[in-house]
């Protein structure tokens, strides 16, 4: 059972009160349905569609989710917020209603398959949504990372990484390269190598969730490098004529090292001037 990050707060909308039952709704995608609640007691939300995310607008609801189910338990008093469902091919709106009475909560509301309305461009197939769904954790719960201030690199290709995701099977990677350089830059999936006892003038366990300057990144060694599988990689454009940025993401299998430090090193097609690379310390 998964919880779910509360990531946005929307415009709330009400509808008629609804009696204690158990409801068979059919829900269009321009609507949206409210639901009760009651303090300590849980009410279920099942589509006829594994739920591939969910976000409220409020923390004082506990949202969980498993399959094609979800579980809402309101935690205070007097608090309302919103709900979206989306599942591979549709999304659910709803209006969580304050904790009231038991006699006038929902204890669960049913959808059913024929009335689910279609996006307008579904997904082909599962490995399609698979990665739309691991690119949507991964700007829902994912850590920014910082960056070290560096002298401006004037007619040079760099790369900022932007945030990571830690999941069970696979580390995610998000990054934008940009070419400040005066030729058009072909961007290609990084290669990631993991630093073995790196070496560098200070200190680098503060530095956790850090992309290194570009002169300590020139400057770090290591006693030795591991290459890291990249198991997914999306990336916005192939090819970036001179000013054009693009957004890429990559996903490496777990990696660890001893005292918990571990710097990664990701590796892009250099550009007219040298190397283009990246230092990470998570």
């Amino acid at each position: 059972m998964q919880f779910i990050r509360i990531v946005s707060c929307f415009i709330l909308i009400s509808t008629n009160t609804l009696a204690q039952k158990i409801e068979t709704s059919q829900p269009e995608r321009g609507k949206i349905i409210r639901v009760v609640t009651a303090l300590n007691h849980l009410t279920v939300i099942e589509v006829p569609e594994p739920v591939t995310m969910v976000a409220a607008g409020s923390p004082s609801f506990k949202i969980e989710r498993r399959d094609n189910k979800v579980f809402i338990q309101p935690l205070e008093e007097g608090q309302s917020t919103n709900l979206f469902i989306w599942t591979p091919t549709t999304r659910y709106a709803y209006e969580l209603e304050p904790a009231g009475a038991i006699s006038s909560m929902h204890f669960a509301v049913d959808h059913s398959l024929a009335t689910a309305q279609p996006l307008p461009n579904p997904h082909e197939d599962s490995a399609a949504s698979d990665s739309t769904s691991a690119i949507t954790r991964a700007l829902v719960n994912s850590l920014p990372v910082k960056h070290e201030t560096s002298p401006a690199i004037k007619d040079r290709v760099t790369v900022a990484v932007k945030d990571v995701l830690k999941l069970d099977d696979r580390l995610l990677i998000r990054y934008s390269v940009r070419n400040q350089g005066t030729e058009a830059y072909e961007l290609k999936s990084p290669g990631v190598t993991l630093l073995s006892e790196p070496r560098s003038r200070r200190s680098l366990i503060p530095l956790s969730l850090t992309q290194l300057d570009q002169q300590e990144a020139d400057r770090i060694q290591s006693a030795s490098e591991t290459l890291v599988p990249v198991v997914h990689s999306d990336v916005q454009s192939n090819s970036l004529r001179p000013g054009e940025e693009a957004v890429g993401v990559i996903g490496i299998t777990p990696v660890s090292e001893k005292d918990d430090l571990t710097v990664l090193r990701l590796r892009f097609p250099p550009d007219p001037k040298g190397k283009v690379i990246a230092i990470l310390v998570l």
